[in-house]
């Protein structure tokens, strides 16, 4: 396994009809990620402004820790559930550590 970070910051705007069933499936998928080895950090957060604009930032200890969370049952059947529920595809941008000065 590669000791080089895997991070994503996940932008996803929810239908304001499924947001109540999606956060729910989102705090059941945390609580399985937190609890794997590879997973650094994981942080669900939405916008202030608008509660359906959710924000996940991801950080694994490395790229296949990461493959290995896409492979869960439960973040597959997260990913499912958003299928139709999303105002537009999620924005998904890859992160790098900062250089420290």
């Amino acid at each position: 396994m590669s000791d080089v970070p895997y991070i994503l910051l996940v932008n996803a705007t929810v239908k304001p009809e499924y947001l109540t069933e999606v956060l729910e499936t989102a705090a059941v998928t945390l609580a399985h990620t937190l609890k794997e080895p590879g997973c650094v950090a994981f942080h669900q957060t939405a916008y202030a402004q608008d509660p359906t604009h959710l924000c996940f930032f991801e950080y694994f200890a490395s790229e296949a820790a990461h493959a290995e969370h896409m492979a869960q049952s439960y973040t597959q059947a997260f990913m499912a559930l958003l299928d139709g529920k999303l105002v537009t595809a999620p924005d998904m941008q890859r992160l790098t550590l900062a250089p420290a000065g």
